[in-house]
């Protein structure tokens, strides 16, 4: 990990992450958290960069449109946390939810094929929800 990742990790934590969990408790009504898996970021500063605006942000809107009715609200108060986690390559994207826990894998580095769009988003985690 060089210095770019390190700043931007510190950045991460100490802005991003905090923002976007208040955020979501504000759409969900609900107590859940992001989880950030750090370490699958740690050599990837392309990731870094993209994973404030194509990860939170898109999984954050995607909870807005799935929360506006109270069906939906019920549905993510079985949630937790969110887990984000960048992965190596765009083949190994995903959503799972499992134990109260869902998990978001993405390639945040490889651009646009690499992250979900909101609509995806949305699609894949009511189908789990």
């Amino acid at each position: 990990m060089g210095l770019i990742e390190k700043r931007l990790i510190k950045q991460g934590q100490e802005e991003w992450l905090p923002e976007s969990i208040k955020d979501l408790r504000e759409v969900t009504g609900g107590q859940q958290i992001y989880e950030m898996d750090w370490e699958t970021f740690a050599t990837d500063a392309d990731a870094l960069n993209n994973v404030n605006n194509q990860g939170l942000r898109r999984i954050t809107a995607a909870f807005r449109i799935i929360c506006a009715d109270d069906l939906g609200k019920e549905a993510a108060a079985t949630l937790s946390k969110i887990v984000v986690r960048n992965v190596p390559t765009v083949a190994e994207k995903g959503v799972t939810v499992k134990d109260g826990i869902a998990t978001v894998l993405a390639a945040y580095g490889k651009g646009s094929d690499g992250y979900f769009t909101d609509n995806e988003l949305i699609k894949r985690l009511e189908k789990l929800l």
